[in-house]
């Protein structure tokens, strides 16, 4: 269990989080993952789908809103959100390419039948988190 604790953390410390050529830390980057996929959200919402405290929320959407990447705004049903701004739009997209390249270059290296054992693997343990 220790060394399965280890990885995880190493992991983590990687630089498939904030590789070489990236414009936006992770953190801001997970803000405009879940705004291009799930559209505008209030920051609760944003909070609730990235599984982080209203504080650690906040933080990470005021540091957003200071680079120029996300804007507040308020909704059709008069809700105040947050939503990508172009230019949010566009770094989340380069970023994107260079982060997926380079986990296509760690990924490949590993051989298409160990990525797909260590898929599953990582599916089953998000499951298994998901339900405690």
């Amino acid at each position: 269990m220790r060394r399965l604790g280890r990885s995880l953390l190493r992991l983590q410390r990687r630089g498939l989080v904030n590789p070489p050529g990236v414009r936006l830390d992770g953190s801001v980057f997970k803000v405009l993952m879940a705004l291009t996929a799930d559209g505008p959200l209030t920051v609760g919402g944003l909070g609730a789908r990235l599984q982080l405290d209203a504080s650690t929320t906040s933080r990470h959407v005021k540091a957003a809103v200071t680079l120029g990447v996300v804007e507040r705004a308020l909704a059709e049903d008069g809700s105040h959100v947050v939503r990508p701004t172009p230019a949010g739009l566009e770094a989340f997209a380069a970023d994107s390419g260079v982060r997926a390249a380079r986990f296509r270059a760690v990924v490949d290296g590993l051989g298409a039948e160990r990525a797909e054992r260590l898929a599953a693997d990582l599916e089953a343990l998000n499951d298994a988190l998901d339900e405690d």
